[in-house]
């Protein structure tokens, strides 16, 4: 049912094969921390906390992979989020599906309601913990990448380096995507220092996105990485369309192959490491697949009519967690340790669909759209013909197709801003509207992006958002 692995007329597989040679050892996290602890202990009547690393340790070739290793570790966690708590920790994914029209609330924390229903106050725990595990990787990656190009132990840095500022760039996209304008950037200075940062525009995170995205370029064609060459291509034309710029966006994603893809990936040694966009589906119930909330996506309606792209099934006991919602189980992510695609070619020819869309070129529009169904292989999901259709009709089918591709993997809630911000259309008509179906509110609220969690004003250069809207 998924559409992770593809091949070519040949046969042949083709995959993003610099994840699983960064990413399969990489998620060990507290492992490596414990194992350079255990390590240094000479006298074994003097323990160390084996979760703990020194400082020291984590300097020349092994001490720079233990950073490399921690910096992917905090990536996954803050786009797919884990098991760990009591009720698992939502990442990238979860928050933006729960926000948006992808999935619905069928637990009881009330400050997931409160997500779900588009009314988040910035005293909200859950908020806190996702803003803050996705700076937690925004650093991670960027303080990583400074010491291995500062390291006169290691050689050969460009590859690592491209992979962090991948990662570096991504956490920026997901800043500018999710939360409104003013969003702080603060970091921890060599010697232990808290620095505080100023508030971004939407606009300087996305332009902030787009520098990583280039450095990431740069040393991916020195190192020969293929595959980390083709994720800043697709980070790049991602940050560039949320910026309205769709020609220069299609024109980034060149050369990128449409059956290429890049996975985030996941494991179930430890809590921490597993696919947290699953657990909190299928194992804590707190999360259930949906059909046109408050006016949204046909996902689970397009599945029942064959089309393979939003697979789910009916939980065994009916209900979730809070024993009311009907609980339907997501799956694209089928297991604890199922990767998560981060980019794809498929991506990348939706991008330059939508350039011709905006360049009044429908025939081009039409053929990317039927060429990527034709992928599907199955006559429940056809060609399509431009001609037949207005232009607002090709932009309702345009983002439904993303929503459908895209599914679970963090794009709906840019694309919603999209189209407010790019296609005028009201907020009410995009996001989920009406009556809410949980009983702490009767309507869904008005919120179109995250506030910044109330903590953030211990910054003495941030005092609110600058701008919330779409």
């Amino acid at each position: 049912m998924t559409t992770r692995d593809t091949r070519d007329s040949d046969g042949a597989r083709r995959h993003g094969g610099g994840v699983r040679s960064w990413l399969a050892p990489a998620l060990g996290l507290l492992a490596g921390l414990a194992v350079l602890s255990m390590a240094a202990c000479s006298d074994p009547l003097e323990v160390n906390d084996p979760d703990i690393a020194q400082p020291g340790q984590l300097t020349g070739p092994e001490g720079l992979e233990a950073q490399l290793n921690g910096a992917i570790g905090d990536f996954a966690q803050a786009y797919g989020g884990n098991s760990t708590g009591g009720g698992g920790t939502e990442g990238q994914i979860l928050a933006t599906a729960l926000f948006t029209d992808e999935m619905k609330h069928s637990g009881t924390f009330p400050t997931r309601v409160e997500m779900d229903a588009r009314r988040v106050r910035v005293r909200n725990g859950t908020l806190g913990n996702f803003f803050y595990n996705l700076h937690r990787a925004r650093r991670s990656a960027e303080r990583t990448a400074s010491a291995y190009t500062q390291s006169d132990s290691v050689e050969a840095v460009d590859q690592p380096v491209a992979l962090l500022q991948n990662l570096a760039g991504y956490s920026y996209i997901f800043f500018g995507e999710t939360f409104c304008a003013g969003v702080p950037f603060s970091r921890v200075t060599e010697t232990g220092e808290l620095e505080y940062g100023d508030g971004m525009s939407t606009q300087e995170m996305f332009n902030t996105a787009i520098s990583r995205f280039d450095q990431a370029s740069s040393r991916a064609q020195n190192a020969g990485a293929q595959d980390l060459q083709y994720l800043s291509q697709v980070g790049r034309a991602r940050a560039l369309l949320n910026q309205g710029q769709y020609q220069p966006a299609a024109d980034a994603v060149s050369g990128v192959p449409t059956d290429w893809e890049y996975e985030i990936q996941y494991s179930t040694n430890t809590a921490r490491q597993e696919n947290g966009t699953m657990t909190l589906s299928a194992v804590f119930e707190r999360y259930s697949t949906v059909n046109e909330e408050g006016g949204g996506i046909d996902y689970m309606d397009a599945y029942l009519n064959g089309d393979p792209r939003t697979p789910w099934t009916v939980a065994p006991d009916s209900t979730g967690f809070d024993t009311a919602v009907l609980m339907f189980y997501e799956l694209k992510y089928p297991q604890r340790d199922s990767p998560i695609p981060l980019a794809s070619g498929i991506e990348a020819r939706l991008i330059e669909a939508e350039a011709a869309l905006q360049q009044s070129d429908p025939d081009a529009w039409e053929q990317i759209h039927n060429d990527l169904r034709a992928r599907l292989d199955t006559s429940a999901v056809g060609p399509i013909e431009a001609d037949t259709m207005s232009m607002g009709q090709m932009v309702d089918f345009h983002f439904r197709e993303r929503a459908l591709w895209l599914w679970l993997t963090g794009h709906r809630l840019g694309d919603m801003r999209r189209l407010v911000r790019q296609y005028g259309r009201s907020a009410s008509t995009v996001y989920p509207s009406g009556e809410y179906f949980k009983a702490q509110y009767g309507t869904y609220g008005d919120q179109v992006v995250f506030p910044i969690p109330f903590e953030e004003t211990n910054n003495p250069n941030f005092e609110t958002c600058t701008n919330t809207n779409a």
